[in-house]
């Protein structure tokens, strides 16, 4: 049975019944305000629907906030990283089998936050659980790394991946991550790494920063919408959202004339690797100079090796002269041996060629080759 949007959930009224909700969110829609209010390097649509109701004569208000579109254009990489967290979950996860925890017909949670002023109930599910040195069930979430330049280095986590990673262990009772590094050239996994809650996003200036800009937009959308059903969209890289109101009649925006999703192939997406130089160095730049290496860089002697060519020999034979004549007689005559003489066959007993020729005088050879 196929689980229902947000908006549509049957329980999700009873549950407004008793307590007082001012925004009913899926943890898909969650995630992706987060990643929004981390970086407006995100392209995303998400539908909200606004319903209205009377208690105790005053008029209240709920927003529904369900999971957003699939994107209309996807790079190479998030594509990859769509299959890789699906093969990933396939090869941890002990799918059908038979389970410790009490079964339920959907793997479902619904739990209740506040920020200030506003409440929130958020519907999310669990990758999976795991048993702890002290035997206490604990929530799990499958999460994949690709690594492109394996070779070099691991890539580095990005900020919109910490912010994503922390809301969702978050939202499931800080729940720990099993993090698998994927080599994507050889299509390997090269590495599952576990990821504690109080790790993935230890800067609290961040944590604060990410709260405080989802309360903001909350707050938006409590004042400016009413009764209706809206698409919050959002364009890489601008600095605003832009919220469309659904009508009868559709004059420059429609969800049915929509295409499927394309690949997006101009956009290159670069992941710096994990920095290792000094703490205080700016990255990806030479090492400070001490005091040792301070002041101009000294030359280093270089060994020069000539290669032997025609001028050079006859500058070695004109130099020659000065030695001994038995020295330049064995040199002159290994020369004439190695380039000069065609190895022939003799008659050893006449000293005569076996054509009948006489055999070739060394000595006449040599005055020959000295004129």
């Amino acid at each position: 049975m196929r689980i229902p949007v947000v908006s549509q959930d049957p329980l999700i009224p009873e549950m407004l019944s008793n307590h007082k909700v001012d925004i009913v969110i899926s943890s898909g829609g969650l995630t992706a305000l987060v990643g929004l209010a981390e970086s407006t390097d995100v392209d995303l649509e998400i539908p909200i629907k606004i319903v209205e109701f009377t208690k105790e004569n005053s008029t209240l208000k709920t927003i529904y906030i369900d999971k957003p579109f699939v994107k209309k254009k996807m790079t190479p990489r998030e594509i990859n990283q769509v299959y890789y967290n699906t093969a990933f979950k396939s090869m941890a996860l002990k799918m059908n089998k038979d389970s410790e925890l009490q079964h339920s017909s959907h793997n479902l949670e619904y739990s209740l936050w506040n920020i200030d002023d506003i409440s929130i109930l958020i519907r999310c599910k669990s990758d999976g659980y795991y048993r702890d040195s002290d035997q206490k069930i604990r929530t799990v979430g499958i999460k994949s790394k690709l690594d492109y330049q394996l070779d070099y280095n691991y890539e580095s986590i990005s900020f919109i991946e910490q912010s994503h990673w922390w809301i969702y262990s978050m939202i499931r009772n800080k729940a720990d991550l099993m993090l698998g590094r994927i080599d994507v050239p050889t299509n390997t996994l090269n590495m599952v790494e576990r990821v504690s809650a109080e790790n993935i996003l230890p800067d609290e200036n961040r944590v604060k920063s990410l709260v405080k800009k989802l309360h903001y937009i909350f707050k938006q959308l409590q004042r400016q919408l009413f009764q209706g059903s809206y698409i919050l969209r959002h364009e890489k890289g601008e600095a605003y959202a832009v919220v469309y109101k659904s009508v009868e009649t559709a004059e420059n925006y429609s969800l049915t004339s929509s295409k499927l999703t394309e690949i997006d192939r101009e956009t290159i997406s670069f992941v710096p690797l994990v920095w290792k130089g000094l703490q205080a160095q700016i990255r990806n730049t030479f090492p400070f100079r001490t005091e040792q290496t301070r002041g101009p860089p000294q030359k280093k002697s270089k060994k020069k090796f000539n290669v032997p060519s025609e001028k050079s020999k006859s500058r070695s034979k004109s130099k020659s002269k000065s030695k001994s004549k038995k020295s330049n007689e064995c040199d002159d005559l290994q020369y004439i041996a190695d380039h000069i003489i065609k190895p022939k066959i003799y008659d050893l007993d006449n000293m005569e060629e076996s054509s009948g020729s006489s055999a070739p005088d060394f000595a006449t050879l040599l005055n020959n080759f000295k004129k």
